[in-house]
C-alpha cells in the first residue's frame, strides 16, 4: 500500500494580475489565512522547471525501470500553470519531455544483455469523447473494462518508437491537434484533457526475466469560472464538459479518501482512464496548480482541499513481472541442482547399514518420491501452459487466416466497387454527352426564335412606318379642308382614294399586329418550356455531379480503408512471425525439458531400484543375524560373558569411531577413507547387534 504523492507549485503573477494573497510556507506546509495545507513538496514562485522535475518526476524514471505502473496528474484551475509545467516550451522543457530524455539515458547505460520495447499512445477527452491525437480520423473511441486489469482504450493507435527524437516530434504533433481556445484568463487555454501513455517492456536475456512499467501523464483542463473567463456559444460549452468531468473526479477523490463502498468512477470518461492510477496498481503523483492572485482566492482554496483529499488515498503499487521460459528453465535448472545434492545425500546414506538410517532412508526416498511428482506436476503445468501459449498461436493464426479471406473479400468488393464506378461514369458521361448535344440543339432553336423575333420587331417597324404614314395623311386632310380654293370634286375622289388606301393598310397592320402577337405568345411559350427543359437538364447534371463526387468520396474512403487494411495486415503478419519465432523457441525449450525431465526420472527410477536392492540386502544381513542369535541362545553363559566384554570393547570403538565421523565432513572425504570407515563402521554394528542378543540371552538365562 502506497499513499498517493501531492506536491504544490505556486506560479508568478501574469500580466493580467496586480496583487498576491497573503500566504506563508514553512517546511511542507502552507498556511492561507486561517487554513493550514500539508504536502510532500511546496514550490513556490522561484522555483523552476529544472527543479520541479528533479523533486517529481525524476523518481519515476526508476519506478518504471523496475516494473512499476507511474501516474502523474496535473491539477489546478485554468491559467494556473498545469501545461507550462507538463509540457514547458523549448528554452524550459515541461516534464513529459525531460522524463523522456532520462529515461532513453538509462536505457543507453543499461548493461547490454537487457532489452527495452517502447510503445505510447496519445489522445485527450473532448466534451466527454475520447479523441486519438496520433490518428484525427478516430474521434470518438470506446472505453471497455477487462477484468482484474481496468479499463483501456479500444483500437487507439500504440506507435512502438526507438529513439526519444521520435517520441518529441510525435508529441509535437499530436499537441496541434488538441483542442485549445481563447479566454479573459489564457490566450491558449486547453479544452481538453491530455493523456500521454508510455509502456515499457525489459527483457534480461540472462535472468530470463521480463518487466513491463506502464508511465500516464494526464495534463487535465482547468476548471473556470464563465463570468471571469468570458466563454460563450462553443467555449462556454467546453467548459460546462470540462467542469462536469473535474466534478466526477472531485467525487472520485472524496470516495477514495473516506472509503466509500460505491465510487462513481464510471460516470465520465476521464475517471474511468484515470482509475487504475487512483485506486490500483499504479505509483501515482499528483502536482496542484495555484494562482497567486487575489482574485482566485477561492480556486486556489478549492484547489488545495482537492490536494488533501487526493493525499488520503492509497494505491496497491506492484511489480508487473512476466513469468518466462528461460526463468523457468533457470528455476528447473536450480531443482536439478538440489536433486542431485539430495542423490548425493542418499548415495552417502546407502553407505550406513544400520536399519534406524534405512528406515530414514525409506522417509528420505519417499520425499524425493514426493518431490518427483512435484517435479512432475511443475512439469505438466509447463506443458500446458505451452498448450495454451500454442492454443493462442493458432488462435491468432486462425483470426490472420480470416483477416486475409476478410481482405481478399473486401479486395474483390473494392475492385467490383470501382468497376461498377466505372460503369456509372461511362455511362453518366454518356448522359452528359447526350444532355450537352440536347442543351446544343436547344440554343440553335433559340437562335432561330431570335431571329423570327428579329424579323417580327422588322414588322413592327414596317407598321409604325405605316402608322406615321396614317397620321400624315390625317395632316393632308386638314389641309385640303382648309384649302378651298381647289376643285371640290377632284379633292373628293383623291380623298376617297386616299380613304380606301388607309383603311387597306389599317387592316393589313390589325392582321400584322395579329400575326405577332400570335407568334410572339407562341415563341415566349416555347421559350418558357425550353428554360424549364435547360433548368431540369442543368439540375440533372448538377445532380449527376454530386454523385460523382460523393461516389468520389467513398472510392477515397475505401482507398483508405484498403491501405489501414494492408497496414494491419503487415503489423499482424509481423506479430505471427514473431509468434511463430516465439512459439518454435518455446517449443525447443518445451523438448529439451522433456529430455530433461525424462533423464531425472530414468535417474530417480534406477536410484529406487538400487535403494531398494540395499533394503533387501539389508533384511538378509538380519534374517542372518537372526539364524546367530538363536544359535547363540545354545551356548553358556561363559562365553557369554566374555563375548559380553568383546561387546563393550566394540561399543567403545563404536564411541570413538561416531565421534570421528561426526568431526569429518561426508561430502569431502575421499572414497578410501569411506570404505574403511564403513567396514568398520559396519563391524561395530554388527557387534552392537550381538550386544543386543546376548542381552536378551542372558536375560533369558536369569530368569530360568
Amino acid at each position: 500500500m502506497s499513499n498517493i504523492k501531492v506536491f504544490c507549485r505556486i506560479r508568478p503573477l501574469n500580466q493580467r494580475e496586480t496583487s498576491l494573497i497573503a500566504y506563508n510556507i514553512k517546511d511542507q506546509t502552507l498556511q492561507l489565512g486561517e487554513q493550514k495545507f500539508t504536502f510532500d513538496k511546496i514550490l513556490d514562485i522561484n522555483a523552476n522547471q529544472s527543479d520541479v522535475y528533479e523533486e517529481i518526476g525524476k523518481p519515476i524514471i526508476d519506478q518504471i525501470l523496475q516494473g512499476f505502473n507511474a501516474t502523474l496528474l496535473m491539477y489546478g484551475q485554468t491559467s494556473s500553470g498545469k501545461t507550462y509545467t507538463m509540457i514547458g516550451d523549448q528554452q524550459q522543457p515541461g516534464i513529459i519531455r525531460r522524463t523522456i530524455s532520462d529515461l532513453f539515458e538509462a536505457i543507453d547505460s543499461s548493461p547490454t544483455e537487457s532489452e527495452f520495447r517502447i510503445k505510447i499512445s496519445i489522445v485527450e477527452v473532448y466534451k466527454e469523447k475520447v479523441k486519438d491525437l496520433l490518428d484525427i480520423n478516430k474521434q470518438d473511441l470506446k472505453i471497455r473494462e477487462m477484468a482484474n486489469q481496468g479499463f483501456y482504450i479500444q483500437q487507439v493507435t500504440q506507435l512502438w518508437v526507438s529513439d526519444k527524437d521520435e517520441i518529441y516530434n510525435t508529441l509535437q504533433k499530436s499537441l496541434v491537434n488538441r483542442q485549445v481556445g481563447y479566454t479573459n484568463l489564457n490566450d491558449m487555454s486547453s479544452r481538453s484533457h491530455l493523456l500521454f501513455q508510455m509502456t515499457v517492456i525489459m527483457n534480461n536475456e540472462i535472468e530470463g526475466t521480463s518487466y513491463t512499467g506502464q508511465l500516464v501523464m494526464a495534463d487535465l483542463a482547468g476548471s473556470e469560472n464563465a463570468t471571469k473567463a468570458g466563454t460563450s456559444g462553443n467555449t462556454l460549452q467546453e467548459g460546462a464538459f470540462i467542469n462536469k468531468s473535474l466534478l466526477t473526479l472531485s467525487n472520485v477523490i472524496n470516495g477514495l479518501s473516506e472509503k466509500q463502498q460505491h465510487v462513481p468512477y464510471r460516470e465520465s470518461n476521464l475517471t474511468k482512464l484515470l482509475w487504475n492510477g487512483l485506486s490500483k496498481n499504479s505509483m501515482t503523483s499528483l502536482i496542484i496548480t495555484c494562482s497567486p492572485c487575489i482574485t482566485n482566492e477561492s480556486e486556489t482554496l478549492s484547489t488545495l482541499r482537492f490536494g488533501v483529499r487526493a493525499k488520503m488515498i492509497k494505491t496497491q503499487p506492484k511489480v508487473n513481472k512476466e513469468i518466462t521460459i528461460k526463468e523457468l528453465e533457470i528455476q528447473n535448472n536450480k531443482l536439478i541442482k538440489e536433486l542431485e545434492e539430495k542423490n548425493y545425500i542418499i548415495n552417502q546414506l546407502k553407505k550406513d547399514d544400520n536399519k534406524v538410517k534405512s528406515i530414514k532412508l525409506e522417509e528420505q526416498i519417499l520425499l524425493l518420491h514426493k518431490e518427483n511428482q512435484l517435479l512432475k506436476e511443475q512439469n505438466s503445468q509447463y506443458i500446458t501452459d505451452l498448450d495454451m501459449r500454442s492454443l493462442d498461436y493458432q488462435e491468432l493464426q486462425t483470426n490472420f487466416k480470416n483477416s486475409l479471406l476478410e481482405s481478399d473479400r473486401l479486395q474483390q468488393i473494392n475492385f467490383n466497387y470501382q468497376q461498377q464506378i466505372q460503369q456509372f461514369q461511362q455511362n453518366k458521361d454518356i448522359e452528359i454527352q447526350e444532355l450537352n448535344s440536347q442543351i446544343e440543339n436547344l440554343k440553335q432553336q433559340i437562335l432561330q426564335k431570335n431571329e423570327n423575333i428579329q424579323q417580327l420587331s422588322k414588322h413592327l417597324e414596317i407598321i409604325q412606318k405605316s402608322q406615321n404614314q396614317h397620321a400624315q395623311l390625317e395632316l393632308h386632310e386638314h389641309y385640303l379642308e382648309k384649302i378651298q380654293t381647289q376643285n371640290m370634286a377632284d379633292l373628293l375622289k383623291e380623298i376617297d382614294e386616299l380613304k380606301t388606301k388607309l383603311f387597306q393598310e389599317k387592316n393589313k397592320i390589325k392582321q400584322l399586329n395579329k400575326v405577332f402577337e400570335s407568334q410572339n405568345l407562341v415563341s415566349n411559350k416555347q421559350l418558357q418550356s425550353q428554360e424549364a427543359e435547360i433548368s431540369k437538364l442543368n439540375d440533372q447534371v448538377k445532380n449527376y455531379q454530386l454523385q460523382l463526387m460523393k461516389k468520389d468520396d467513398e472510392l477515397q474512403n475505401l482507398s483508405n480503408q484498403n491501405k489501414k487494411i494492408e497496414k494491419n495486415l503487415e503489423n499482424r503478419i509481423q506479430k505471427v512471425a514473431e509468434l511463430q519465432e516465439k512459439y518454435d523457441y518455446l517449443f525447443d525449450q518445451l523438448n529439451k525439458l522433456k529430455k530433461q525431465l525424462n533423464y531425472e526420472e530414468v535417474g530417480v527410477y534406477e536410484e529406487n531400484l538400487k535403494l531398494h536392492t540395499q533394503l533387501q540386502e539389508i533384511q538378509k544381513k538380519y534374517l542372518q543375524e537372526e539364524s546367530l542369535r538363536r544359535s547363540y541362545q545354545l551356548t553358556s553363559s561363559q562365553t557369554l560373558q566374555a563375548k559380553l566384554s568383546r561387546i563393550q570393547q566394540l561399543e567403545q570403538e563404536n564411541y570413538q569411531l561416531k565421534v570421528d565421523i561426526q568431526n569429518s565432513s561426508i561430502m569431502g572425504s575421499q572414497r578410501n577413507n569411506e570404505s574403511i570407515i564403513i567396514s568398520q563402521f559396519q563391524s561395530v554394528n554388527r557387534g552392537s547387534t550381538i550386544s543386543k542378543i546376548v542381552k536378551k540371552q542372558q536375560n533369558q538365562i536369569d530368569l530360568l
